[in-house]
């Protein structure tokens, strides 16, 4: 699948964080997501190079959605099932 879908808190919007569309985005620790709607801290890395970080909410909405996120999509986990 390749895109774990995240959402900014209430009241945040790449706005208030001053995301211009420049910065590079590290998201760590992602076997720690163990049920769904966990938060999860983003570092952003402006262009000067200066560092910040911010929580979002995964969009991992399931119990199977979560199971496909850790076997790398719904076909890998079908046939992890059957095997």
């Amino acid at each position: 699948m390749g895109v774990l879908p995240l959402q900014f808190k209430p009241g945040e919007n790449a706005a208030s964080h001053g995301i211009t569309g420049k910065e590079v985005f590290n998201i760590r620790n992602l076997q720690r997501i163990q049920s769904p709607g966990e938060e999860i801290t983003i570092e952003m890395i402006r262009a000067d190079g200066a560092i910040y970080s911010f929580l979002a909410t995964v969009r991992l909405d399931t119990k199977n959605e979560v199971e496909y996120f850790h076997h790398r999509g719904i076909l890998n986990t079908i046939l992890l099932n059957l095997a």
